[in-house]
């Protein structure tokens, strides 16, 4: 078990700048139950953010790389300011905003199955030079099997902005 509190977690990027999260706690916990490798993982950012996660796999490291292999897992989170979370990121692709989501995740490696949903909220996004400016987005995902329907709103230039799709993720190369 390792159990942090108060603490700053640094990213130093590749262009010199870096990254900066402080935290409340950070509790990681490995267990192995009957052949299963088991990781929890809790944070609380300074904000009173929460991001929780549970993964099982095997536990011997030859049968968890196969195809086969049975995984499942869970992803909490609330984060009421979802920058800080570029801490992990290689590069600071995360928008000032928040998203809360509730994750399950069930099958093999070869054929992941998601399920849940998870909503997204963006005040402000400045995409591409001169910048496109989006205001006051709210994204909703349902997630099921290896789709994600995504259904939400937004301002561009003062007008609303519908959004809704799907995107299948086996169709994605390499998306696992």
């Amino acid at each position: 078990d390792i159990a942090l509190s108060d603490g700053v977690l640094t990213h130093h990027l590749q262009n010199g700048e870096k990254q900066i999260m402080k935290f409340r706690s950070v509790t990681m916990k490995a267990t192995d139950d009957n052949d299963q490798l088991q990781l929890d993982v809790k944070l609380t950012d300074a904000y009173e953010g929460l991001l929780q996660a549970r993964v099982s796999l095997p536990a011997d490291i030859e049968r968890m790389l196969m195809p086969e292999t049975k995984i499942s897992g869970q992803l909490d989170a609330d984060l009421p300011r979802l920058e800080n979370f570029n801490v992990f990121l290689q590069q600071g692709i995360l928008p000032v905003g928040n998203i809360r989501a509730a994750i399950q995740l069930e099958g093999t490696l070869q054929a992941p199955r998601l399920s849940g949903e998870a909503v997204l909220q963006v005040p402000l996004l400045e995409l591409g030079n001169p910048a496109t400016v989006f205001s006051r987005s709210i994204l909703n995902m349902q997630l099921a099997g290896s789709d994600i329907k995504l259904q939400g709103k937004s301002e561009l230039a003062a007008r609303p902005l519908l959004i809704e799709g799907e995107v299948n993720l086996a169709s994605i190369e390499n998306w696992r």
